[in-house]
């Protein structure tokens, strides 16, 4: 900084570092899943950054899980050559086995029908077991308004299968409710604190979330009014 005629002059100074080039992509690992299916818009040329790598091995990692590769392991490495300022990309990919749905098994609803449940199930017996589908149907049962928790699980596989045990399991909110209360009343407007003429007002209300098992709803109120 300098200061001439009152006028302050800010010199900063900036050296930039070499921009480094993707020289080479390899994958290592990968049988279901072509490379170039892999690799999404990652191409030999682009400049080379860690956030865009890390970024890659999460899309990686993800279209594993959609379908099915629920113990996949991706991880990446780079070698760096300062001389050509490229780098060599290496993913290595560890696939496991594809998980398979089984069976579907819903537990909890002692009140509540399976086919309420069962129609809200984004994923079928003989499809891959998907992360994505399972979260899915877990909100569609939360939004049918009859249960406290939804969980879904994966108990692992059936004998020695690749085949998985899915499990349903839900806590189901009171069914019914009952409220009984009272009040007074004056039937002197101009005097509310005359009690000789006051009236104590029952009320009670019925109300049921699940009627039937059905997830039908019904609600009663009814007020009764004696003179003291």
């Amino acid at each position: 900084i300098s200061i001439v005629n009152n006028n302050a002059r800010i010199i900063i100074n900036i050296k930039e570092n070499t921009i480094i080039k993707i020289g080479a992509i390899n994958i290592w690992g990968n049988k279901e899943f072509a490379s170039d299916d892999l690799l999404f818009d990652l191409k030999v040329g682009n400049s080379f950054f860690d956030g865009t790598m890390d970024e890659v091995k999460r899309n990686i990692l993800k279209k594993y899980l959609t379908q099915g590769f629920i113990d996949c392991k991706v991880d990446y490495k780079s070698e760096i050559n300062e001389s050509t300022h490229s780098a060599k990309i290496i993913f290595s990919i560890e696939e496991g086995e594809r998980a398979i749905v089984g069976s579907i098994d819903i537990k909890g609803n002692y009140r509540t029908y399976d086919y309420l449940i069962r129609e809200k199930i984004t994923f079928k017996i003989g499809e891959p077991v998907n992360p994505d589908e399972i979260f899915n149907t877990e909100r569609a049962i939360q939004k049918i308004g009859l249960f406290d928790r939804v969980s879904i699980l994966d108990e692992g596989k059936i004998e020695n299968t690749n085949l998985h045990k899915i499990i349903i399991d839900v806590k189901e909110k009171k069914g019914m409710a009952v409220e009984l209360g009272f009040g007074f009343a004056s039937e002197s407007p101009n005097n509310p604190f005359y009690f000789e003429d006051n009236i104590i007002r029952w009320h009670a209300s019925f109300k049921h979330n699940n009627l039937g098992g059905k997830g039908e709803s019904i609600f009663a109120r009814t007020q009764l009014s004696p003179h003291i």
